[in-house]
């Protein structure tokens, strides 16, 4: 971990001032992650940015445009769907990787599974 701090706030020189306090209790700072991996709702909270990170980072890097900051407009990404060069097996591979069950082994990976390219198939409805 690496801490930046400002030398002239009085927050950061308190850093200073009790640093191996500080570091000793660094642990305890840090909150507890609110997210289960199997919980009812969590497609519904991380599938969006998944689904973004998928289509402006891969595919845009990957996609040869002259101009890959047109992905950021709506319109051209619905352009790019009717016209079938964006569909939902671009994503798919990709985003059971990221919540690791494209090799489902127990029935909730694999509900798990369907679940998610349901979702994809909603936001790319083709």
């Amino acid at each position: 971990m690496f801490t930046c701090l400002h030398p002239v706030r009085e927050r950061d020189q308190s850093h200073y001032a009790y640093f191996l306090k500080y570091h000793e209790f660094l642990g305890q700072l840090v909150e507890p992650v609110a997210i289960n991996r199997w919980s009812k709702f969590i497609i519904n909270r991380t599938l969006p940015g998944l689904f973004m990170g998928v289509l402006l980072q891969l595919i845009t890097n990957r996609s040869g445009e002259n101009n890959p900051n047109r992905y950021y407009m709506l319109d051209f990404v619905k352009k790019k769907i009717s016209e079938g060069s964006l569909r939902t097996d671009d994503f798919i591979p990709f985003l059971e990787e990221a919540y690791r069950v494209q090799a489902a082994r127990t029935a909730s990976e694999a509900a798990f599974r369907d679940e998610l390219g349901l979702r994809v198939r909603q936001f790319t409805p083709l």
